[in-house]
């Protein structure tokens, strides 16, 4: 997108020179020209400038005070300003700085400082622009956390009282079961009653254990229960029209991990492949023992070669182009923005891996889906943390 520059002069053969000057540039910036003060609020009002450039000596307006609207009105106050005129006028040129002048030019204008300086302050403008896109973002992610705190803390309460409903109506059951003479149908679905209560208790429990504080030491985890009792609940949120495909064949898939964070890890890459697929498609789940002979690169870290248990996530969906993959564990970072994605997901999973010493890597194409393999060092959990 070319940038939008404003230049302001009342002698027209000032503003033909910098238009010569700038001739070059007429792909990267779009120049326009006022040779009043009144022009020059017609055109601010009119459009957004990345840059003006204001004579101070203007014959139907001071300059001073056209830089001080433009850095006072909301509309305008992003917009760069550099003011040029005679050497001798010092205190003019003290006075701009404190109002907010970004630069000062000299008249006669020579065209290798006012490109240095046109260029120094656009640069200064985009990395400042992008400082406030990326705290704009982190507020509306701070907003966000918030509330999905207070959703947390609402549904641990709500997961309390729907775990002893639960136990109620797996005891009331048993006892039908046991001191009722029932026919063989009511007692099959008796028995469908009590297995569904188990699978709702374990599904509470996960639930409870994720929404507890984080515990920041490795606990003993076998990560092949941990997966399933995951996957269940996924399953609940997902549409019938997604198929998971899960195995592990790991031959021990017992290590010392910290089992919440790995939860939310393997949380955010399976609802990223949901979202690749929107309403329909496979996922393919694995964990399985790798050995690796030499190092495995990757732009977040380098693993030395050692054994690994590794959880390999696999979409069928459009695939990622290769941009978007060589930023993808960067913050914010989202290939679904128009719908809703916010570009912190993939970046979490990654930094919890690190945590645990390993990395997580993506492989894609178009058309071909997505590969997500999150390698964790194995650790036996026979060993003794200190």
């Amino acid at each position: 997108m070319k940038k939008q520059l404003l230049f302001i002069d009342d002698e027209p053969r000032v503003l033909h020179s910098i238009g010569r000057m700038l001739r070059e540039f007429k792909d990267e910036w779009n120049v326009q020209y006022a040779v009043s003060a009144q022009q020059a609020y017609e055109l601010l009002a009119q459009q957004i400038f990345d840059l003006v450039v204001i004579d101070l000596h203007l014959p139907d307006g001071n300059g001073l005070k056209l830089l001080d609207s433009i850095k006072t009105t909301p509309r305008s106050s992003d917009t760069e300003v550099i003011v040029f005129t005679g050497a001798v006028d010092r205190e003019l040129k003290s006075e701009a700085l404190n109002l907010g002048a970004a630069d000062l030019l000299n008249k006669p204008l020579m065209k290798e400082n006012l490109l240095a300086r046109l260029n120094s302050t656009l640069l200064v403008k985009q990395y400042q622009d992008e400082l406030k896109e990326r705290n704009r973002q982190l507020n509306d992610q701070l907003i966000q956390a918030q509330k999905m705190q207070l959703i947390g803390m609402l549904a641990a309460g709500m997961t309390h009282d729907f775990k002893n409903i639960l136990a109620v109506i797996q005891s009331i059951s048993e006892f039908i079961a046991a001191n009722l003479n029932i026919d063989r149908e009511a007692d099959s679905n008796l028995d469908k009653i009590v297995r569904l209560c188990h699978r709702g208790e374990k599904v509470v429990h996960q639930m409870l254990t994720f929404s507890r504080p984080d515990e920041t030491e490795p606990q003993r985890c076998n990560l092949e229960k941990l997966f399933e009792d995951s996957i269940q609940i996924l399953e609940y949120a997902i549409p019938k029209t997604i198929v998971i495909d899960w195995r592990c064949s790991a031959a021990d898939p017992v290590t010392m991990v910290n089992a919440t964070q790995l939860f939310q890890l393997f949380l955010n890459l399976t609802v990223n492949a949901v979202q690749a697929l929107d309403t329909h498609g496979r996922i393919e789940i694995a964990l399985e023992d790798v050995t690796l002979s030499e190092e495995l690169h990757n732009a977040a870290a380098t693993l030395p070669p050692g054994h690994y248990l590794v959880l390999t996530v696999s979409d069928n969906g459009d695939g990622i182009d290769r941009k978007m993959l060589q930023q993808l564990f960067t913050p914010f970072a989202s290939t679904r923005e128009s719908n809703g994605g916010a570009g912190i997901g993939l970046f979490v999973a990654q930094h919890i891996a690190r945590i645990h010493h390993g990395l997580v890597t993506a492989e894609s194409a178009a058309d071909r889906g997505t590969t997500f393999r999150t390698y964790l060092p194995y650790q036996s959990a026979e060993i003794v943390q200190d």
